[in-house]
């Protein structure tokens, strides 16, 4: 090969490499080992509060709204309950909701990663950290768990408030009434996104003022001199900056505590939950590794991060940043002040932070990865940015493991049930022996929605019975 050619050749490598095409084709290639797992390994069988939405499933709830706005633990769910009710009608296949929440996180990482190349003007190979938070095996309990839509939705609604306060310029109508849309939904979709809501809210309204022309608090103007006022959209941003808490004062009509929550976490236990959790921002496999020092990293990265942002927020000369950099202040503070109220709410519970909290800790992470790339000197924030993406891939062997993990347990307890029922166990025993796996807190409610869907045909209790074959008569056997 000459000289030419081969130069020729690396420019054609290069080209192919493009930054754009780093990130799409991380986000593919995750995505497809997700959907790949669920093709795989995924079961048309409810597990826990999947069997929640049996009755609605099937035709036998008798109040649809009542239990669209029920309390699931402190969370009512009224969103995503539709759209995973949806899903089941069209497809009568719990893995829709697992299809479902695995594009959903794929479409954020793809988003995420825009609007960082839009806010620096270039797109980066780094920006492939997005997807690579959300999107890896270790997320497993949310990938492959038609139910987790919960916590997915709520991230997803989270993240996108993120992308429009990664925005250079103030809010237009069109974003404006977007990230209305998102603040209001955010509270209807789980006590998690009344925290986030009602702390981004001022941020909204932040942009509400400069719309309608007042764009100083005190001596910091919030825009740059000049920048036109638009009533009509800053009135409406202020309606949409008020409706969150609305829907928050809404959301605690007639809420009840759980009796089962336990109590506040002791200083001990609260350490080490958030301990946990902070370490999970990084992914699940970091409990293979010291949590502690995981922990610290995280934090470090977030509220540096958080200070950067801060000090870009007060910087004299800088006044086109300050809605983007108090809305990053905002976004990092109440990411991490999620993660110590989780800490100290689960805290006392015996078992140890659930894995599906690794979802709620990277958003913190990934808010300041916006502020260290636009408010830390240049060459540092890159720096800084490329490492926690690097991180991230390093630690790619072990949150698969770690998912792989959950896959065993999950693929075990699957494989009794559909063995059971093929055969012939009836749906009493069936209940009875699988109660612990698939729905442990009640065995005559299992035992019933194990009828619902018996009666109603659908997955694999279409062929369940309700009494051994033995014991059948020959009329019910015809």
């Amino acid at each position: 090969m000459t000289v030419g050619a081969g130069n020729r050749a690396a420019r054609a490598l290069l080209r192919l490499l493009d930054a754009r095409l780093v990130v799409a084709g991380t986000t593919l290639l995750l995505l497809a080992v997700a959907l790949g797992s669920v093709a795989r390994w995924g079961y048309n069988i409810g597990l826990a509060e999947d069997w929640f939405m049996v009755p609605a499933m099937t035709g036998n709830e008798p109040d649809l709204a009542a239990w669209l706005w029920s309390q699931n633990n402190e969370h009512r769910l009224p969103v995503q309950r539709l759209i995973y009710l949806g899903l089941l009608w069209l497809t009568e296949d719990f893995r829709s909701g697992m299809v479902f929440s695995q594009l959903l996180l794929a479409g954020l990482g793809l988003a995420l990663a825009w609007a960082a190349a839009r806010a620096r003007g270039r797109a980066r190979w780094r920006d492939a950290l997005f997807p690579l938070a959300l999107l890896h095996l270790g997320h497993w309990e949310n990938l492959i768990w038609g139910w987790q839509i919960q916590f997915v939705w709520s991230t997803v609604l989270a993240g996108l408030v993120l992308v429009l306060v990664a925005r250079p310029e103030p809010l237009d109508l069109r974003a404006g009434l977007a990230a209305s849309l998102l603040l209001v939904l955010l509270p209807l979709s789980g006590a998690n996104g009344i925290v986030v809501a009602a702390a981004m809210a001022p941020w909204l309204a932040a942009h509400a003022a400069v719309r309608l022309g007042f764009d100083r608090i005190g001596p910091l103007r919030l825009a740059p001199a000049g920048l036109p006022a638009d009533r009509r959209t800053g009135r409406l941003l202020l309606v949409g900056a008020i409706l969150p808490y609305a829907a928050i004062a809404v959301y605690f009509i007639g809420y009840e505590r759980p009796p089962w929550s336990p109590p506040l976490a002791s200083p001990r236990e609260f350490l080490s939950a958030a301990e946990v959790y902070f370490a999970y921002a990084l992914g699940p496999g970091t409990r293979r590794l010291p949590l502690l020092l995981a922990a610290i990293a995280v934090l470090a990265f977030a509220v540096l991060g958080g200070l950067l942002a801060l000090r870009a927020f007060f910087a004299p000369k800088r006044p086109e940043e300050r809605l983007r950099a108090g809305g990053l202040v905002l976004f990092i503070g109440v990411g991490i002040f999620l993660g110590l109220a989780i800490a100290l709410s689960r805290g006392a519970y015996e078992y140890r932070m659930p894995d599906r909290y690794a979802l709620f800790a990277a958003l913190p992470l990934l808010g300041a990865a916006f502020a260290w790339e636009l408010y830390a000197p240049r060459r540092f924030g890159a720096a800084a940015v490329t490492a926690l993406a690097i991180v991230l891939v390093a630690l790619l062997p072990y949150n698969i493991r770690m998912g792989l993990e959950w896959r065993d347990w999950y693929r075990a307890g699957m494989a009794a049930v559909q063995a059971d029922i093929a055969a012939g166990v009836p749906i009493p025993e069936l209940a009875a022996r699988h109660r612990p796996f698939l729905m442990h807190w009640t065995e005559d409610g299992l035992r019933e929605r194990m009828r619902m869907l018996s009666q109603a045909g659908i997955g694999p209790f279409a062929a369940a019975r309700e009494k051994p074959v033995s014991e059948t008569t020959p009329e019910t056997q015809r």
